[in-house]
């Protein structure tokens, strides 16, 4: 699709929006679709008829869809079926917009994130704010109209907004990939290669399951989301591309600072990768728990002021004011509390040091831990909940459940885990869920999470009908999901997303898999035969394919 393209259909839809929904500044407008150009057009679409974007992943639970609904009073939503009707009616709207009456004041969209009442919070930003942050991310990462970038984050995520517009308001090219081919990490590489993809942003979770070798010609890798993998990092840097590290959370119009490194040099002496400097317009402090600021050294609280800052959390006036304070050094201005700690480098930068509560960020999501925990609690069966998140040996973060049963209630993980799937988005269910009589309490009685921690149930495999792999594949594949899972004692009636695995555990199965077995599979095949001996009977047929495509290979080359 060509920029005309784009931006004639864009106007036709938001046309349709004015004229058959009456769309004015500041009345919000849902997007629930599943990937593709048309998520894009509906942004723009929005936005040119002076609506709010607000998008909704089509895979939340129907629950928490409601709620973002709800919750926001959205005027209408844009499904298939409204696509539907507006592709019926396309040649009834001009390609040119009509007039919008937005301003830089007005709302330009408004992004759910979790919160620790059991329900998502919207945070409200205005048009001016993400101007300022696009401008100054094109500048610093010195975007020109010569970028192939791919367009990976999940569209009900701020980081999608970033990965869009820093590409098309600079003339670039933008590639949307598919989610079959965001879970192939293999044909993710092929696809850089083969499109010539110079720019991308990946999280570091991602980052770590890719073969930087094969994505040597990315020129420039953002990285963003959780804190940044030195090692992997300081790999890519060998082939000559520039790292940025970007940080800042959804409350300041996704980026608030950047650290571009383009050379070994600048990491050698250090153990993190820092998250940089302000971007345009933004200043930084960092303060003690008194408030006051702190010097170069000194771990504190992260606070961030400037143009970014979002308006606050629609119909929630009192955390707004808790989190966007009176800034006591400029009069006039607010101060976002980020709840994030760092500390000043010699050279300027900020280091990330971690959190000062119970937000964490999980594959690169960001999870209040104390939503899941009143979810879990909402079941009957359940007395009391504590969720904590663990580092697996790939150093991918990952959420455990421990819980209390009420007093002669009978209820397993598998009842426990189908209930959250009904009100939680998957990346928010915990890879395990362990029971517990009671839990471990510290000397001045609170719950004792790096007991926690050490329980050694989590490394146990409770499957309660344990059948042993009885073939080869079986037993190689049997020993594989014990490495990944990091558990005990697979037998072959176990599913593989019952006992700690997840999306992103999967798409490394399937790398994992190929090497091992020399037999590709996809996601849909991992989810659609969850247990060992499905699996292992997909493995087989796989294998059975290249035997045949062998032979037939070697039947064409001989010569008669």
């Amino acid at each position: 699709m060509t920029y005309q393209e784009l931006d004639e259909v864009s106007n036709k839809l938001g046309n349709y929006l004015k004229k058959k929904y009456g769309v004015k500044p500041n009345e919000f407008v849902g997007v629930k679709l599943n990937r593709s150009e048309w998520n894009v057009i509906s942004l723009l679409a929005i936005l040119k008829s002076g609506g709010v974007y607000v998008p909704i992943d089509i895979a939340y639970p129907e629950e928490r869809i409601d709620y973002i609904i709800e919750n926001s009073d959205c005027k209408l939503v844009i499904d298939s079926d409204e696509i539907y009707d507006f592709r019926s009616m396309e040649k009834l709207y001009s390609s040119v917009l009509d007039t919008a009456d937005s301003n830089p004041d007005d709302l330009a969209y408004l992004i759910y994130t979790s919160g620790s009442t059991g329900n998502p919070k919207g945070v409200a930003i205005q048009h001016a704010a993400i101007a300022n942050t696009i401008l100054s991310q094109i500048e610093i990462f010195g975007n020109e109209n010569k970028e192939r970038a791919l367009q990976l984050a999940s569209f009900s995520f701020d980081a999608s907004i970033s990965e869009i517009f820093t590409v098309l308001a600079s003339g670039g090219e933008l590639h949307l990939i598919t989610d079959e081919l965001k879970k192939d990490t293999e044909e993710l590489e092929n696809y850089i290669e083969e499109h010539a993809i110079n720019f991308a942003t990946i999280s570091p979770s991602y980052l770590k399951l890719v073969q930087l070798d094969k994505i040597k010609n990315l020129k420039k890798l953002v990285t963003a989301g959780e804190a940044a993998p030195v090692e992997e990092v300081k790999k890519y840097l060998t082939y000559g591309g520039t790292c940025f590290n970007a940080y800042g959370p959804t409350e300041t119009s996704i980026c608030a600072t950047i650290y571009k490194i383009d050379g070994n040099d600048s990491l050698q002496e250090q153990a993190n990768v820092p998250i940089g400097f302000p971007i345009a317009n933004t200043k930084i402090y960092i303060l003690g728990t008194d408030e006051k600021l702190l010097p170069f050294g000194a771990i504190g609280e992260i606070y961030v002021s400037g143009a970014g800052l979002a308006q606050g959390y629609l119909n929630n006036p009192e955390m707004t004011h808790q989190k966007f304070i009176n800034n006591p050094f400029a009069e006039g201005e607010k101060l976002y509390k980020t709840g994030d700690l760092g500390k000043w480098l010699a050279n300027g930068a900020i280091e990330y040091a971690g959190r000062n509560d119970d937000q964490v960020k999980v594959r690169g999501f960001r999870i209040e831990l104390g939503e899941i925990e009143t979810v879990i609690k909402q079941h009957e069966a359940i007395e009391d909940a504590v969720v904590v998140v663990k580092e697996d040996s790939l150093g991918i973060k990952e959420t455990v459940a421990f819980f209390v049963l009420t007093p002669d209630s009978v209820s397993d993980t598998d009842d426990i885990k189908e209930f959250l799937e009904d009100k939680l988005p998957e990346y928010m269910i915990p890879s395990h869920f362990i029971s517990l009589k009671e839990f471990p309490l510290t000397l001045n009685g609170k719950i004792d999470k790096k007991k926690l921690l050490q329980n050694k149930s989590l490394t146990e495999n409770f499957s309660r009908n344990y059948l042993a792999p009885r073939d080869e594949v079986e037993s190689k594949l049997a020993a594989l999901w014990e490495e990944v899972l990091e558990v005990d004692q697979v037998g072959v009636l176990d599913d593989f997303f019952k006992i700690g695995g997840h999306s992103l555990k999967a798409t490394y199965l399937i790398t994992r898999i190929k090497t091992e077995f020399n037999a590709k599979l996809d996601l849909i095949s991992i989810f659609n035969n969850a247990t060992l001996e499905a699996m292992a009977g997909e493995i087989k047929k796989a294998q059975l394919v290249n035997a045949e495509v062998t032979i037939s290979d070697d039947f064409e080359n001989i010569s008669i």
